[in-house]
């Protein structure tokens, strides 16, 4: 129930009873009243009757008059005929007699009716009596009543008007209390705790929807602001909501947010989704870039579908696969040949010559193995599995002329300075680049054509006159296993990783691997160092 209600009727219950007991005193006091005014009325009348001559044809409208002598006998009635019992054992009359006046009231059996007696003893000592019904008296009561009932009932109005008014009054300052805002004052000083309790409580809502507005900015942000992506759906797929690494990853930076999942893709997966109710999981290729899909539904949100960009992953899985495939091929080529050999050298059927022969080739495919063994270790290390130190301060123009004499004698390689370039890195593993990017360009060179070590401001490039590169090739060089011409590589004794090497050593060292090759001219190869590499 209201309080405004409660206070309402609460007046209204208190102003009725005090009504009803007040009218209820009044009308009693009121009959007492009109009461003692007839009995006094009635009395002035005895009096009157006392001094004046009575005649049997006197009125005496609506009362009864009686003489009585002192010992009881009726000497006149003036609504009795015939003769009438003794009264002197009325209260009345014993009283007139002994004091000089008396009354009651008493029913009468005589008339049947209650009755009003007033009795007064003359100066002869007979005793003369008024009588007047009971009932006449009450009407003149309810006549007298009925104007101060509606009296009272005006008055109960208007109460009942004030009351209203008076709780319209009483609840103004509490309706209009401020109970989210300022609750400094209290209109009623009975309302100050209540008003305090409020006020700490406002306090700690405030808090509470200040820290819960953080951490919903901070969510949003984090959710806008995620490289991976994130859609908001409902179960049959419609779009409420998409961050900016879902819109990256379909490309809809400027673009109008999609209605539906399937406008960003009418693949398998996103059907199936939409018929699991918004649940499901799956690759999901877009363009060259391959996403993994997983949607789970949120009580309350409808479905939360997640994208990783797993393109990265998925290569280096397959790099792995294709480099164990190539390595157990590339170990297997040599080992065959050594097992072979050496086999046909335990029989002992074999002459002079061919022993040599076989022990040169078995030397051979075992230096081959070394190569390859040397070549894994190092791409090991450079993928990160052996900590590297890179703070060394390496002239590059020293460094070239150290590795070109490795060379002498096996080709006509020349260094040339341009500009010094000192730059911050690992000696040993630039060295092995520049090897392995000299030792590539001898196996292609034509044969009698010079190979240039061009060490400039920035970059050290390795220059030939060989075979060239064709475009189709230049793209996939740098793979490990892969080889342009398989059969020059079986001859010099290639293991398809130098160029990959190479590419990991630069990548180590924040620098570019720069390729430019023309089919049947040659190839230049570069290591282009940037500025915070650079001592």
């Amino acid at each position: 129930m209201k309080l405004s209600r409660k206070i309402l009727l609460s007046l209204v219950l208190m102003v009725a009873v005090s009504f009803v007991l007040t009218f209820s005193i009044s009308l009693y006091f009121l009959h007492s009243r009109v009461v003692d005014e007839v009995k006094a009325g009635m009395y002035d009348e005895l009096v009157l009757l006392e001094s004046a001559d009575l005649d049997k044809d006197v009125d005496f409208g609506r009362m009864r008059f009686t003489l009585i002598d002192s010992s009881g006998s009726v000497l006149y009635d003036s609504q009795a005929e015939g003769e009438m019992e003794n009264h002197l054992a009325r209260p009345e009359v014993q009283n007139a007699l002994k004091n000089g006046y008396g009354e009651d009231l008493r029913h009468s059996d005589t008339l049947t009716i209650d009755m009003l007696y007033v009795a007064l003893r003359t100066d002869e000592g007979n005793v003369i009596r008024l009588a007047l019904p009971v009932n006449n008296i009450y009407a003149d009561v309810a006549n007298l009543a009925i104007p101060l009932t509606l009296l009272f009932v005006i008055l109960f109005l208007v109460a009942l008007f004030g009351s209203y008014r008076i709780t319209k009054w009483i609840m103004r300052p509490i309706d209009t209390l401020d109970i989210e805002g300022n609750v400094e004052t209290t209109p009623y000083e009975e309302l100050l705790p209540l008003t305090e309790r409020l006020k700490k409580q406002n306090s700690e809502i405030v808090n509470q929807l200040k820290s819960i507005k953080e951490r919903e900015e901070e969510i949003r942000l984090i959710i806008k602001e995620m490289k991976d992506g994130i859609i908001l759906m409902r179960e049959d797929g419609t779009v409420l909501m998409l961050n900016n690494g879902a819109k990256a990853i379909f490309n809809l930076e400027g673009k109008d947010d999609p209605k539906s999942i399937l406008e960003l893709s009418r693949s398998p997966l996103f059907f199936s989704i939409i018929d699991n109710k918004g649940e499901g999981q799956g690759k999901l290729p877009v363009g060259e870039r391959i996403i993994d899909v997983r949607a789970n539904k949120a009580d309350g949100l409808g479905s939360v579908m997640f994208l990783f960009d797993v393109s990265e992953k998925v290569r280096m899985e397959k790099r792995e696969r294709e480099f164990t495939e190539n390595i157990s091929h590339e170990i297997r080529t040599p080992l065959t040949s050594i097992s072979g050999y050496s086999e046909l050298l335990e029989s002992g059927n074999v002459d002079e010559e061919n022993v040599r022969k076989f022990s040169h080739l078995i030397h051979k495919e075992a230096l081959r193995l070394k190569r390859l063994s040397d070549d894994i270790l190092l791409l090991s290390a450079l993928d990160g599995k052996v900590q590297i130190d890179l703070s060394e301060n390496v002239d590059m123009g020293s460094l070239s002329d150290s590795v070109v004499e490795y060379f002498e004698g096996k080709a006509d390689v020349k260094v040339e300075k341009d500009a010094p370039l000192t730059v911050k890195g690992n000696s040993s593993l630039l060295s092995e680049a520049l090897m392995n990017l000299i030792g590539n360009s001898i196996k292609y060179n034509r044969d009698g054509n010079p190979i240039k070590v061009i060490v400039s401001s920035d970059r050290v490039t390795v220059k030939d006159e060989g075979i060239g590169i064709s475009e189709n090739d230049k793209e996939r060089v740098f793979q490990r296993f892969y080889r342009v011409d398989k059969s020059r590589s079986r001859e010099t004794g290639g293991t398809g990783l130098g160029l990959s090497i190479v590419k990991e050593i630069a990548q180590l060292h924040d620098a570019n691997v720069v390729l430019d090759s023309v089919l049947g001219v040659g190839t230049s190869i570069s290591i282009v160092f940037p500025r915070s590499s650079i001592a």
